[in-house]
């Protein structure tokens, strides 16, 4: 079964993202569909539970602000 999603994009954006897929001969909605399996991806990846002294990995480029320790972004340093 496969249902319709509603995306709403800017113009520009749309526009760039069309553009792209039209290149690589897709319709928007077929070139949409393996990115954001890649972006579940990496989001799964990063949620499974890390055992203690595995390093973390860092999300490159999730479009997400960084965050502190407890999920908070960080804290401003006050200058000297």
């Amino acid at each position: 079964m496969t249902r319709r999603v509603q995306v709403i994009l800017p113009d520009e954006e749309r526009e760039r993202f069309h553009e792209v897929a039209r290149r690589e001969g897709m319709s928007l909605s077929r070139w949409m569909r393996p990115a954001a399996r890649e972006r579940l991806e990496r989001t799964r990846r990063s949620l499974v539970p890390r055992l203690p002294g595995q390093p973390q990995s860092t999300p490159s480029s999730c479009g997400s602000p960084q965050r502190g320790s407890r999920g908070r972004p960080p804290r401003a340093r006050a200058a000297a």
